[in-house]
């Protein structure tokens, strides 16, 4: 499960909150969430303090979505070691 929750706004942008498994049917989702964010030609931020698990299909949204500019926020240990160059899955 994954559960999506709008913070205070980020100045001229969004934070939106990450809890739970970025897995398997949740990755079109959020990708269905970041594109109709991005559409409105803001910022957009996740914080992803809370994602307990990113399945590999997950991951590859992520590292498009930072490609795109989305900003990461307060990745735990897993989700920093998972995005570095030399970490996770390939």
């Amino acid at each position: 499960m994954l559960k999506i929750t709008s913070l205070e706004p980020a100045a001229g942008g969004v934070l939106l909150k990450l809890e739970g498994r970025l897995v398997g049917p949740w990755v079109p989702i959020l990708r269905q969430v970041a594109e109709n964010e991005l559409s409105r030609d803001r910022g957009v931020a996740f914080d992803v303090s809370e994602l307990s698990f990113v399945d590999r299909t997950g991951e590859e949204l992520l590292r498009e979505l930072i490609g795109r500019r989305v900003r990461l926020e307060r990745p735990s240990g897993f989700v920093r070691e998972l995005l570095s160059p030399n970490g996770g899955p390939r």
